[in-house]
């Protein structure tokens, strides 16, 4: 029988530089289907003119502000967050991202279940879907998506963080950070989980398909980041070469679709693939426009896997 969920289970951690629309973000958890009483939230003020320190946020949630050295790396950032973490479970979201009403209480369901690095999937905020594009090519990819982890949508357990010393403060990139402290959480036993129930939105970008396609490097630098961490490429990677989910999926859907020449039933080699874009990890909301964008998901999602593979390769090579 599950443990009943103590009071604060979660601590929510936010870092604002600047520019950030994290009234958004706060506005989200005060709507939150948690009860109030069952987790705080806490906001690391990192703008250059401490606009958020002082502040009283009047909230149904217990929130608390600390400011840090605006030039400081992401991970003193968040190490500034979770000494004063109170939670069980520490979830960690980007200050431009919107949780749907359910995140908190699924996240502590996870936790409650015995899963320890929790991650969740993407779609595009509904005011931002103008910028989609006449073919909605803007939703083909999602930058989010090409980081094995990152901390704008991810939860742990706070003994788990301690036991790692957190964050590592000498990295200045917020991605290597992010990835640093899964590696290190991994190596210790820790196991991956993706929860397709948690999910955040993000406003989609005007960006051209080539900066698009350019986004797409640093998944594969990611992988070749994993070289000589086995444990790490068992857990993370599927097959210790490519990332879980939609790449090994597209891989086996192009076998399908060049194979139906020859053999009709090659074709349900798609479905794999085309179940976990529809149904588990969709790139948009609404059956017509999920399925709509499928064949430049599909473009990308072989990209990345092709991409993943070569670092992989050119990695073991090096060793």
């Amino acid at each position: 029988m599950l443990a009943e969920i103590a009071p604060h289970e979660v601590t929510v951690c936010t870092v604002v530089r600047g520019g950030d629309p994290v009234e958004r973000l706060l506005a989200a958890l005060d709507e939150q289907s948690l009860p109030a009483a069952r987790f705080d939230v806490v906001v690391v003020d990192a703008t250059p003119s401490g606009d958020w320190t002082g502040r009283e946020l009047s909230y149904r949630y217990r929130a608390q502000v600390v400011r840090v050295d605006p030039e400081s790396t992401p991970g003193a950032a968040l190490n500034a967050a979770l000494r004063i973490a109170r939670g069980e479970a520490v979830a960690f979201l980007g200050a431009d991202v919107v949780p749907s009403v359910l995140w908190l209480a699924d996240f502590g369901r996870a936790v409650r279940r015995g899963r320890r690095l929790v991650s969740g999937r993407w779609l595009p905020t509904d005011s931002s879907m103008a910028l989609a594009g006449p073919l909605s090519y803007r939703l083909w990819a999602v930058e989010r998506e090409t980081h094995l982890v990152t901390t704008d949508q991810l939860g742990c357990r706070r003994a788990d963080l301690e036991r790692s010393c957190g964050f590592d403060e000498s990295i200045a990139d917020p991605r290597e950070c992010d990835l640093d402290l899964a590696l290190r959480l991994v190596d210790a036993g820790v196991e991956p989980y993706f929860d397709n129930r948690l999910v955040c939105s993000y406003d989609v970008t005007e960006a051209s398909l080539a900066q698009m396609v350019a986004a797409r490097r640093d998944g594969a630098a990611s992988v070749e980041a994993l070289a000589g961490r086995p444990q790490a490429r068992a857990r993370l990677l599927a097959g210790g070469l490519i990332r879980p989910g939609a790449q090994p999926q597209a891989l086996l859907a192009l076998a399908g679709l060049l194979l139906m020449a020859r053999d009709r039933r090659a074709a349900l080699l798609v479905v794999p693939w085309w179940h976990h874009r529809t149904c588990v990890a969709p790139h948009a909301g609404g059956k017509r426009r999920r399925r709509f964008v499928l064949p430049g998901v599909l473009g990308f999602d072989l990209y990345d896997a092709v991409a993943g593979l070569v670092a992989r390769v050119r990695s073991g090579a090096r060793q």
